[in-house]
C-alpha cells in the first residue's frame, strides 16, 4: 500500500511540474520501471530462511534450495521489529525485517538478548 502511495505521489508530482511533456513521460516511465521491480523483489525474495550459527556468521537458504553464509553488518530494534543487514557471500547486501507476523515472540527476544551480547562483546574488543 505504502509502494503504490508513493509511486502515485511521483507521478502526481512530475505531472505537476512544469516540463516538457517528453521528459514527462520520461519520468513517469523510470517511476512505473522502478516500482514495478520493486514490487517484484518484494513479493518474491531471494533468501527465505535465515539461520544464526554459534560460530557468529548466518547461514542464508534461497528459493531454490541453495545455501551461502552471510556476514551481520548491524541490527536495529525498533519498537517490535528486528531489522537485520546482512553481506551475503560479501557481493550482495540484504535487509531482513523481523515483526510479529512474520517471526513468534520467542524467537524474536532471543535474538535481541543474542544482539545485545554480540554488541557487549564487540564494545569490550
Amino acid at each position: 500500500m505504502a509502494a503504490a502511495l508513493l509511486t502515485f505521489a511521483a507521478l502526481y508530482a512530475i505531472a505537476l511540474c512544469g516540463l516538457n511533456a517528453w521528459i514527462k513521460l520520461a519520468a513517469s516511465a523510470l517511476v512505473l520501471v522502478h516500482a514495478g521491480m520493486s514490487l517484484r523483489r518484494f513479493l518474491s525474495p531471494r533468501f527465505v530462511h535465515a539461520t544464526w550459527l554459534p560460530s557468529g556468521h548466518w547461514r542464508l537458504r534461497d528459493r531454490a534450495g541453495g545455501e551461502c553464509n552471510g556476514a551481520l553488518r548491524d541490527a536495529v530494534v525498533l519498537g517490535g521489529a528486528i531489522v537485520l543487514r546482512l553481506d551475503a557471500n560479501r557481493k550482495r547486501h540484504l535487509a531482513l525485517v523481523l515483526v510479529p507476523d512474520n517471526c513468534d515472540t520467542e524467537t524474536r527476544r532471543r535474538l535481541r538478548v543474542r544482539l545485545m551480547r554480540a554488541d557487549a562483546i564487540a564494545a569490550r574488543t
